[in-house]
Formats: C-alpha cells, structure tokens, sequence
C-alpha cells in the first residue's frame, strides 16, 4: 500500500488524540514537524538519501497528497516524531511520558536502542 503524507499526518493525530475537527493543531505544525523528522532522518541515516543530490525536499500543505518520501519502514516512527514533538509542545491532552515514548520510537527506529 502507498502511503502518502497526509496518511502520516492522519497517523500522527491519532497519537496526538487530535482526530476529530475542530482539530487542536493545524496541517501546518505537522507538516513543520514532519520535515524536522525528516532532517533527523538525514542526519542519523544519510544512507536513506541516496539521490543525485543527497538533499531533503521541504514538505508542505500542498503535498499532502504526494508520496511518502522515504522507505515505508519509517512511515509509523516519522508520524511517531511527529506526534511526540507536538506532544512536548503541550502535553496536556497527552498521558504523562506520551510525548518522550513517541520521540523515542523515532530514534530506536533509526538507530537503535537508548
């Protein structure tokens, strides 16, 4: 199945607990946040950037619809980074640790455990 990059947003507000409109944060923040996990991807797995250019390609609303950008493996622990750096902003709609969990699971899923 192909993801796109509003299915990772989709995702990310489930975590969030953010899935019914009016939504507590916009396509914005994480589609903001979606590309610092991408940055984060590029520094602890450049290998996943093999392209002519080695860059990252800022997302924004208007691609939500395209593709998920890298390897689907990272589809879950990108919405996960996603979720848990919403989370650290307010996590008063988030059980206590919630937010550190998620932020976790992006980094064990990269490199490892802690």
């Amino acid at each position: 199945m192909a993801y796109t990059i509003a299915d990772a947003v989709t995702r990310a507000r489930n975590l969030t607990q953010d899935k019914e409109p009016p939504y507590r944060y916009d396509d914005d923040l994480y589609v903001t946040y979606a590309n610092d996990a991408l940055y984060e991807v590029r520094r602890l797995r450049p290998d996943l950037f093999i392209t002519e250019d080695g860059l990252v390609a800022d997302i924004t609303v208007d691609d939500l619809q395209n593709p998920f950008p890298i390897d689907l493996q990272y589809f879950v622990p990108v919405a996960s980074y996603m979720a848990g750096a919403i989370g650290m902003e307010d996590d008063k709609y988030l059980p206590e640790g919630k937010p550190s969990r998620l932020l976790a699971v992006f980094h064990n899923a990269l490199v490892g455990k802690l």
